[in-house]
């Protein structure tokens, strides 16, 4: 929903009186400055939502293009639960180093939280450093109770919690006092006090940034991430247009933490996997996530409780191929053409090939190791990178065809990939609604590469899938033009409802969720979401579960 203009620069007197004008309804036809869109607020666990939002910039503007990604954390929520980086046992008092350096990924994973974010600047030169590196925290840190890293004057913009997620900003110095003290961050300048905006007006520079907020009442917590250095896709932002950020979403105080390379937000996935929200430059330039010195994670639990919607079903799985599968393929601009369909002429296309298809334009031997990599795809001879838009086709049979059967897909991708099966679109993978030879996907996976399974599932109800010969194409997307690989492998199966369905069994003993069955050779599989993605459990009836640690639903593979 468009709310206003965002602020051109705080340097820029025309433009402040600009975005006050334009706060209130436009009911003219005076020409947009910028376009911001505030994304509306929705729950991702208890406690926890999850915002995206976007500046637009008009032509010859001195305003950025930002994609601002945010969650709002309920500090009233009884079940939230703060947590920062830990002391290294011996360090501090001793002299010796701080912390042991993480990824915000890792550090997620490490401690099983549901959100996580960078915090504190730090000292290091060398960003790509393995996981427990010793390192140094810059300002205040508290870690349940604990001193981690003491106050300093460059950075005393300090966020500090106490037991009961009770906050408190403080931007002076002396530093305050710690007593009580839980939980605390800090960063360099304060950004918002009672909704002004207190941004230095020296600090200009437009780069990525991470910021905390509060709201007026104190009840919710904003953690913010604004994407930059990516031309095209996110500029970055000024300390002001931060602030802004922060107010527009609902903070009436802020402070500014580290940005740069390590802006890095994180939410666990549907098995507690972390599964990165915002694009950080430091993974567009180099493929990884800088290991950092300070996070900041939350525990929170889930939107519905475990044993709500328990699910019984049984199904025969048969594979109809796997990720090494060939598919022809080209780099053509295919715009305005049907080569989706059955009767598409593809003689002239390369290959087939089989999966893993891919294209690398970095330097060989600091490349994660994806696998299996079978066919080399070429490499635009003119800017030395990927081709922006690959297409792909392979025909495939299925067998006579049981109702409420589903295509299961598990897929190796980077970046986004459209589906389409004879000739109709059934999926796609971060890619927007319209796409062209030149569109761009929207985010990527794992830590760049296509190291991880997107797994996704579609019903055969309503999809034109055929007893005997099918077309599947597959158009796959580069999220950046400027990005090194490109990558596209697919294992594909047919889920079939068992003719004989057997029974899966639930009762409670005391807290926990008792799950039997009778018949032998089926696996017991779990997800917190109905079109998954599923996972085998190393299970035998009965299984007891605690209902906080467990899947939402189960079901029973062959």
């Amino acid at each position: 929903m468009p709310i206003g203009r965002l602020p051109l620069s705080r340097a820029h007197p025309i433009a402040r009186s600009l975005i006050l004008a334009f706060t209130l309804p436009v009911l003219s036809a005076t020409p947009a400055l910028a376009q911001t869109t505030i994304g509306e607020w929705k729950p991702k666990f208890k406690g926890i939502d999850f915002s995206l939002s976007s500046n637009i910039p008009a032509a010859g503007t001195l305003s950025h293009q930002q994609i601002v990604y945010a969650l709002r954390v309920d500090l009233a929520d009884p079940d939230i639960r703060l947590f920062t980086t830990p002391r290294l046992v011996n360090g501090y008092l001793s002299g010796s180093s701080e912390v042991a350096g993480r990824t915000v990924s890792t550090f997620l994973g490490t401690y099983h939280l549901q959100a996580a974010i960078n915090a504190n600047f730090f000292d290091a030169t060398l960003y790509y450093l393995p996981t427990g590196t010793p390192m140094d925290i810059a300002g205040l840190a508290i870690s349940e109770g604990v001193m981690v890293s003491r106050p300093e004057l460059a950075y005393s913009a300090a966020l500090t919690f106490d037991m009961n997620n009770r906050p408190t900003i403080s931007t002076s110095w002396p530093a305050a006092p710690t007593n009580g003290v839980y939980t605390a961050i800090a960063g360099n300048y304060p950004l918002l006090r009672r909704g002004q905006n207190l941004a230095p007006d020296f600090m200009t520079d437009v780069e990525p940034r991470t910021a905390f907020g509060l709201s007026e009442d104190q009840r919710y917590l904003f953690l913010v991430a604004i994407d930059g250095r990516q031309p095209g896709y996110s500029d970055g932002a000024t300390l002001w247009e931060t602030g802004e950020w922060l107010r527009f979403l609902g903070a009436s105080d802020g402070i500014n933490l580290d940005g740069g390379g390590s802006t890095t937000l994180v939410m666990a996935d549907s098995n507690g996997a972390p599964l990165r929200l915002n694009h950080p430059s430091a993974v567009a330039d180099s493929g990884r996530e800088r290991t950092i010195a300070s996070h900041f994670g939350i525990f929170a639990k889930p939107l519905v409780p475990i044993t709500n919607d328990v699910t019984t079903s049984s199904f025969i799985t048969n594979r109809v191929f796997d990720v090494t599968n060939a598919w022809k393929f080209t780099t053509s601009n295919l715009d305005g053409i049907d080569w989706k369909s059955q009767g598409f002429d593809d003689s002239g296309w390369s290959g087939p090939g089989p999966g893993l298809l891919w294209a690398d334009s970095r330097t060989a031997g600091t490349l994660p190791d994806v696998q299996p990599k079978n066919t080399e795809l070429d490499i635009d001879a003119t800017t030395g990178f990927p081709f922006p838009t690959y297409y792909f086709r392979t025909h495939f049979q299925a067998p006579s065809i049981r109702p409420k059967s589903i295509l299961m897909f598990s897929a190796l991708i980077d970046d986004g990939a459209v589906f389409y099966l004879n000739g109709t679109e059934i999926y796609r993978v971060r890619m927007p609604a319209e796409t062209s030879s030149t569109t761009l996907a929207t985010g990527y996976p794992c830590e760049g590469d296509a190291t991880c399974l997107d797994q996704f599932v579609v019903p055969i109800d309503g999809v034109p899938l055929r007893a005997g010969e099918n077309l599947l194409a597959v158009e796959v997307h580069n999220y950046n033009s400027r990005s090194g690989d490109i990558t596209f492998g697919l294992a594909l199966s047919l889920i079939e409802p068992n003719s004989q369905p057997i029974r899966l069994n639930i009762a409670r003993n005391n807290e926990k969720i008792v799950l039997s069955w009778e018949e032998s050779g089926y696996t017991l599989q779990a997800a917190i979401r109905l079109e998954g993605p599923w996972n085998d459990l190393e299970a035998v009836s009965p299984i007891e579960i605690r209902p906080l640690e467990a899947a939402r639903f189960f079901r029973l593979r062959q």
